[in-house]
């Protein structure tokens, strides 16, 4: 009886562990869907905008 238990036990942990795998990969592929979306902004933003890529961090410039 305790190895049929250890191997329900064993089971669902891997079975956890898939979970959380296909979890990350779905995480990652929306994250690279946003970055490629902000990627594009910032191509259209560089030709709207000349040098909008450089950002003013002291007060004293403004």
């Amino acid at each position: 009886m305790d190895r049929s238990y250890r191997d329900l036990e064993a089971r669902k942990s891997r079975a956890k562990d898939f979970e959380k795998l296909y979890m990350d990969m779905s995480v990652q592929k929306e994250l690279q869907a946003r970055m490629e979306k902000v990627n594009e902004g910032m191509i259209l933003l560089h030709e709207l905008v000349p040098g909008c890529d450089k950002v003013c961090l002291s007060n004293n410039d403004v």
